[in-house]
């Protein structure tokens, strides 16, 4: 059956991607239409983690930013179908970097790196658009889809431009293999752990659990940690900036590198709330009261 869905779906995605942008931002804007409508994809999720995290805010101005939201939401579906054949030339003109010289320091040095991001801004199209800068390699770290069908397409859109990518459960494993290399390893962070496993603190004004994994893995292998922001400057348009939080992990603790990872987030999201994957259930754990 997982091949069924695929063969079928395979055809809509190619055809969709092969269309230029102005028409996929069409399909966006049925889509957003649509959900408005009928589908009302999880809009008490996005709108209870908007409320909570900004109770500053009265309903109208989380509800602009509800529906800025999900304007941005369906755009980057139809961006990151389009990132299947999206040229190199399309990419350098709709994701500028403004500034690679941190990138250029740690490679003229030799000196692999631990990149941290966030689901903010589009974080495909600016994993390809790193690929065409003479920069060390892209190691992007990923959960492998449980349809083995979608995974590899996915993984060949990830990979298309030369990124390698490692999967999450062999992280390590893949790390040390390429020890020997400098490269840039690529680790999207803000995903909900399991509330035992977790560094906790309060972010967006909310007790919030954090993935202890990069922290651990930048001591482990003494890699400073660049944090990476993909702000959208317009629809279809962003820029990467990139900030040093740990520039010698041996000095920090691991739980230190994760609380800097999750105020760079928290700042990125307070700028501009709309871009943040607010449809993410990020809050359903509590803390157990033996972390506490």
């Amino acid at each position: 059956m997982r091949a069924v869905g695929y063969y079928i779906t395979l055809p809509i995605l190619r055809l969709i991607s092969a269309l230029p942008f102005p028409l996929i931002y069409k399909i966006s804007d049925a889509f957003y239409l649509l959900n408005n409508a009928i589908l009302n994809y999880r809009k008490n999720v996005v709108f209870s983690n908007l409320k909570n995290s900004f109770p500053e805010k009265s309903d109208q101005e989380l509800r602009e930013i509800q529906k800025a939201f999900y304007q941005h939401f369906f755009d980057l579906i139809m961006e990151i179908v389009k990132a299947r054949t999206i040229t190199p030339n399309q990419l350098k003109n709709r994701v500028v970097f403004n500034d690679t010289s941190i990138f250029k320091k740690y490679q003229n040095q030799g000196k692999s790196i631990l990149v941290v991001m966030g689901h903010f801004g589009n974080w495909e199209l600016s994993g390809a658009r790193f690929a065409l800068e003479s920069l060390q390699p892209l190691n992007i770290v990923y959960k492998p889809l449980s349809n083995q069908y979608f995974n590899q397409y996915i993984y060949k859109m990830r990979a298309r431009f030369g990124n390698q990518l490692y999967p999450m459960n062999s992280i390590i494993r893949s790390m040390i293999q390429d020890v020997s290399r400098t490269t840039a390893t690529v680790c999207i962070a803000d995903q909900t752990p399991t509330p035992e496993n977790a560094y906790w603190f309060n972010f967006l004004n909310q007790d919030t659990p954090f993935h202890t994994g990069i922290g651990k893995i930048a001591k482990k292998f003494n890699y400073p940690v660049v944090f990476v922001s993909v702000q959208k400057l317009k629809r279809g348009y962003y820029s990467i900036d990139a900030t040093e939080i740990c520039t010698n992990p041996e000095n920090a603790s691991a739980k230190e590198i994760v609380e800097r990872y999750a105020q760079q987030l928290e700042l990125d999201i307070q700028n501009s709330p709309a871009t943040w994957l607010w449809s993410h259930r990020r809050w359903k754990h509590k803390r157990n009261p033996v972390t506490a």
